[in-house]
């Protein structure tokens, strides 16, 4: 994905997270630090079924060296794999003030404002 494309799924994940956020605690007014704190998802959809895919694919390969007595290559591929798939499966998450050096925090934090009750 693109730069200005990865920092659109960015805006729209901070959106999202704002928004569970405010579901989740209907009654609380958020405080800046509270924004701050948000996690937010940093890896798209495309590239987590890709790191999934890889990893599936290194396990795999894993086993084929195994079976044909390459332990190393064999435990290697299997170390690979296991942190391919995880983040495949659960992604890559920051906080939305670890986001400050990728994304326009000024424009980002006017839209979440206008998605959340604050202070």
């Amino acid at each position: 994905m693109s730069k200005p494309g990865h920092q659109r799924f960015l805006e729209e994940s901070v959106r999202r997270a704002a928004l569970r956020a405010q579901r989740k605690a209907p009654d609380k007014t958020f405080q800046l630090r509270d924004v701050h704190r948000i996690r937010v998802q940093t890896v798209e959809p495309s590239k987590r079924i890709v790191a999934l895919l890889l990893g599936l694919a290194g396990a795999g390969g894993g086993f084929l060296a195994l079976s044909a007595s390459k332990t190393g290559l064999g435990i290697f591929l299997f170390i690979a794999s296991f942190f391919l798939t995880l983040t495949g499966v659960f992604g890559w998450k920051k906080t939305i003030e670890g986001l400050a050096d990728v994304i326009d925090v000024g424009e980002l934090l006017s839209g979440i404002f206008e998605c959340i009750d604050f202070f």
